[in-house]
């Protein structure tokens, strides 16, 4: 069944939720040895957040988000893009038909195995599969400790398990016989935020979004999170978003 826990978040995750640097697609190109893919599909693409960066390195992109709030933002900001209905384990496209597929930020949703056999199916011989994925935001300033601590008070406990655990994508990928050429790339990223920007931020995961909900006033805790953290961290700050990204091909 399809995991569409954000679609209740759409607009919120549609505004809030940060893109990715080019260096992660001048990787993905590198990966390929290619200067632009003709065909890329870009799998749990949610409200778009991925699909900016593809464009400058494919010809043709398609979008598969199972959840239709989601997929409905994303096809009203990128309106000459395809999007479809789907998921990693069943995208609904044919056999070697693709040359790049990309999973931002979603893979630890995904039935990975079943996954990775479908991705396996889709793309043509040496196509690549590139999932990666931003860490844990760090605030670069004393308002860490003040994230760290709702962390370990409120949010840790509604974290599902696949947050909580080592990522263990590469060592999958390499040990599947699926892909060859299996790398792990780690990116270093920031964006500027302010306390608005990043409990808005804050506000679109699934762990926060979680918590809240045993709240009585959800907004009341959610605006004395963000005076809390403006008095620790005034004006504007840097916050690490750093990303770790996989590539790999498929054989042929």
């Amino acid at each position: 069944m399809a995991d569409l826990r954000f679609d209740e978040l759409a607009d919120t995750y549609g505004a809030v939720r940060p893109g990715y640097p080019d260096s992660v697609y001048d990787k993905i190109c590198a990966a390929g040895n290619v200067q632009k893919f003709a065909v890329a599909v870009d799998v749990g693409c949610g409200a778009g957040a991925s699909l900016e960066g593809l464009q400058r390195i494919a010809a043709r992109i398609i979008g598969i988000e199972p959840a239709p709030r989601l997929r409905a933002i994303a096809a009203e900001k990128y309106p000459d893009l395809e999007m479809r209905d789907g998921t990693g384990m069943e995208t609904g496209l044919e056999d070697a038909s693709v040359d790049l597929v990309t999973v931002a930020t979603a893979f630890h949703w995904f039935e990975r195995q079943r996954a990775l056999e479908e991705f396996h199916r889709i793309l043509r011989p040496g196509g690549v599969f590139a999932p990666y994925r931003y860490d844990f935001s760090v605030i670069v300033g004393p308002g860490h400790r003040m994230l760290h601590r709702q962390m370990a008070r409120y949010w840790y406990k509604h974290r599902a398990e696949q947050l909580t655990r080592y990522d263990d994508t590469f060592e999958l990928m390499r040990d599947s016989g699926l892909f060859e050429e299996v790398a792990k790339i780690w990116i270093s990223h920031s964006i500027t935020h302010t306390a608005e920007s990043l409990a808005a931020y804050i506000r679109s995961t699934s762990y926060a979004t979680a918590y809240m909900k045993t709240l009585d006033d959800p907004a009341a805790y959610l605006k004395a999170f963000t005076e809390e953290l403006a008095e620790a961290q005034p004006g504007e700050f840097e916050v690490a978003f750093d990303i770790e990204l996989v590539t790999g091909r498929k054989p042929g």
